[in-house]
């Protein structure tokens, strides 16, 4: 019937799905937090990076050792920086918290922002497809 896709219990049960450590948990918990209050005050620079970085962390869950090779881990990078962070804040810290971030970690010598300008390139066979096939 053109173009649509019945899903399947019996496929979707095949997918494999990590479930997160507690510290992946908190640090996708903080990233979702932050690209929300972003977009909420219309700060869609910092929402697009946030959005890139929460990819990034995804694919790192699923292909650690490959992004290791290539020295394209974020996890840990990105932890440092949330250390402070408090979802719970006022609306003007948690500004204050997102746009420090975003310019800390998007600043073009911060390693976080070079290795995801890298990421495709230097997996061009897996992240760069999990790139494309997942762009919306």
């Amino acid at each position: 019937m053109g173009n649509t896709y019945e899903v399947r219990k019996i496929f979707v049960e095949k997918i494999p799905v990590k479930k997160p450590t507690d510290i992946q948990e908190k640090l996708f918990e903080s990233l979702v937090s932050l690209v929300q209050h972003a977009k909420k005050v219309g700060a869609l620079s910092a929402a697009n990076f946030l959005e890139d970085l929460i990819d990034a962390c995804v694919m790192e869950c699923y292909f650690r050792d490959h992004m290791a090779e290539r020295d394209l881990l974020f996890h840990d990078k990105i932890m440092e920086r949330l250390i402070g962070y408090d979802p719970d804040a006022s609306e003007e810290d948690q500004s204050e918290f997102h746009t420090l971030f975003h310019i800390t970690l998007n600043s073009p010598k911060h390693p976080v922002r070079n290795q995801l300008l890298r990421l495709t390139a230097d997996s061009p066979d897996l992240l760069a497809v999990i790139k494309r096939e997942g762009a919306v």
